[in-house]
């Protein structure tokens, strides 16, 4: 693995374990992510859209049986779906990486 593709790998890594460990025990917060539409996802702050793409793109690479991260396709996908649910605001966020992801 390239040394930039590592690090980044591990700031994903980083991001999604700082985001689970820094939630109060009382407080646990359930997210039906088949509801998140992309004005809600566009609304949220950088690191919380960063934590729920990261979730989604586990959630598909896992459905399309893919065992490799691929950083670069992350960050390309990233871009895509950005540049899709700032025109369709009431599309789902699932929706919109379903159809424009790769």
């Amino acid at each position: 693995m390239q040394p930039k593709a590592l690090r980044d790998a591990i700031i994903v890594a980083s991001v999604i374990f700082i985001a689970g460990t820094t939630v109060p025990a009382r407080a646990q917060v359930m997210v039906d992510m088949a509801r998140i539409t992309c004005g809600q996802f566009m609304d949220y702050a950088f690191d919380k859209q960063e934590v729920i793409g990261a979730w989604m793109s586990g959630y598909f690479n896992a459905s399309l049986n893919r065992k490799i991260l691929d950083i670069a396709r992350y960050q390309a996908n990233s871009k895509r779906v950005s540049n899709y649910c700032k025109k369709h605001k009431k599309d789902t966020l699932m929706n919109a990486i379903q159809k424009v992801a790769i």
